[in-house]
């Protein structure tokens, strides 16, 4: 299934293989309209043209390199999917470019002509999913209140809430379109924002998270700015907050009972129309899949999929949203009947994989026992799902310091990157696309807010042993009759 007015742009100044090429993307992308070109005049034209779907390009072009040819299109259009087709594959090329689903590379050989087809089918999935994906969190953030920009992952402004604009020096929206952070704020410190874009956007710009003192060019005044990469899309969210205003929280908008109105507001009142959606798309792929062919067929399975997708973002920020509206339920809770009764709800997976949770003899702790178990729920389910090739085993245990109990749950899967302790916490982040690793991103957002809820407070840790994997801590206020949390575990794997 393809794009409608799908476009195709191929620059290859080796005939023969832009001929192949041409041939095999034509007879499989029949919907989509190609255009071959090799010299940097013709690059130009359609650069200044555009309306593309996918870019491909060879790297050895002889007028400039794939990479910057590719690098110049996504950031005049984010919407379009590039792809480095060639016989050599720099370095730079083994990474999302610019941190962006939207990129791929391919060996040109043999295999990779024949795989060219499906690659280019791939990247229109992705740039489906993330125009939606841009346009749904561009429209959130032009309701906050707090100034609010929407930009492209190396800075420029694609789009401002009436807020910014006013905060900012200008009259209209429109005029914010294009411009650079740097034209914008003065750090405080040395440095530029594109600067600290560009560095972290060489790992991914999935994992930037960046917060400065800054000053605004046009009126002087200063204030807090907090960068964050939007899920699932190509654009960044930047959120202003001025000095004099309350302090700021990180979370968008400084006030935080709006906030949390404005998380209840979206996710509770997006239930009906997603839900009327969802069972339209479930009728569809019921009764008239068939009869539409493959084409149909891809496109009913892909919004089914999406629909469930975001029927699921809707139910954990309506939950995320409910932690701070609703008082815990405060009781004594022994957290060995909570981990009992989330390894029932697991034991077949564990049995499937020959996995198995090890741990010791758990305290009692004042909590909202249905807190307890969602959040034990959500690590356990967390080790289990990221456990990659080997078999899960999962550690649980506790130790008592300074009138409060620090549990530990630790796993011996694919582990996380340092960089990323922190940013894990934030809602809707992932680390691992929705096709490798299905999930959406507020597991651990939910569980930091159940355990500041209770007081406490939750952080990750790579393992002692540095073998992969990843440990979890978080503290609960002691009961002072709990158990001494001793570290000779048994294998749940084996207890029944």
């Amino acid at each position: 299934m393809t794009d409608s007015l799908c476009k195709l742009l191929l620059i290859d100044p080796n005939p023969s293989d832009a001929e192949l090429a041409d041939k095999l993307l034509v007879s499989s992308l029949s919907d989509c309209e190609l255009i071959v070109i090799s010299d940097a005049i013709a690059f130009a034209e359609q650069l200044a043209t555009g309306g593309f779907s996918v870019v491909i390009s060879e790297q050895a072009l002889g007028w400039a390199s794939g990479v910057d040819v590719l690098t110049t299109f996504s950031r005049r259009y984010p919407h379009t999917a590039t792809l480095l087709f060639s016989e050599t594959l720099p370095a730079q090329a083994q990474r999302p470019l610019l941190g962006s689903r939207l990129f791929s590379s391919l060996q040109k050989n043999s295999a990779g002509f024949l795989q060219l087809p499906d690659m280019v089918h791939s990247l229109l999935k992705a740039r489906r999913e993330i125009r939606g994906a841009d346009e749904f969190w561009r429209q959130l953030l032009k309701q906050l209140d707090t100034p609010a920009l929407a930009t492209t992952v190396d800075g420029r402004v694609v789009d401002a809430n009436a807020a910014a604009t006013v905060a900012l020096g200008f009259t209209y929206a429109d005029e914010l379109q294009g411009l650079a952070l740097d034209a914008l704020f003065e750090l405080d410190a040395d440095g530029s924002l594109q600067q600290q874009l560009q560095t972290m956007m060489k790992d991914s710009v999935n994992t930037l998270d960046i917060e400065e003192s800054v000053k605004v060019k046009r009126s002087e005044n200063r204030g807090r700015l907090s960068i964050h990469a939007l899920p699932g899309n190509t654009h960044l969210a930047v959120l202003y907050q001025a000095q004099a205003a309350a302090p700021f929280t990180g979370s968008p908008g400084g006030d935080q009972q709006q906030y949390q109105q404005l998380l209840y507001a979206v996710s509770h009142d997006l239930q009906e129309p997603l839900q009327l959606v969802s069972r339209y798309t479930d009728l569809l792929q019921e009764d008239c899949k068939a009869a539409l062919g493959d084409n149909g067929g891809f496109l009913i399975d892909n919004l089914v999929s999406n629909a469930k997708l975001m029927q699921s973002m809707l139910d954990d920020l309506l939950e995320y949203s409910r932690l701070d509206r609703l008082q815990p339920n405060i009781v004594a809770v022994d957290l060995n009947e909570v981990v009992d009764d989330v390894h029932a709800l697991y034991a077949h997976r564990l049995q499937e994989l020959g996995g198995k949770i090890r741990k010791s003899d758990l305290p009692t702790v004042q909590a909202d026992r249905g807190q307890m178990v969602r959040l034990f729920q959500n690590l356990i389910g967390n080790a289990i799902k990221f456990h990659g090739k080997k078999k899960p085993v999962i550690t649980i245990h506790a130790v008592q310091k300074d009138g409060s109990w620090e549990v530990m749950v630790e796993d011996n899967g694919i582990g996380i990157d340092s960089n990323q302790f922190r940013s894990v916490f934030t809602m809707f982040k992932r680390l691992h696309s929705q096709e490798s690793i299905p999930g959406n991103g507020m597991g651990l957002a939910l569980c930091e807010r159940i355990v500041k809820a209770h007081g406490g407070r939750i952080w990750a840790q790579a393992r002692e042993d540095r073998k992969g994997g990843v440990v979890f801590h978080f503290t609960l206020k002691a009961t002072g009759t709990g158990r001494d949390g001793n570290q000779s575990g048994h294998a749940m794997g084996d207890h029944t």
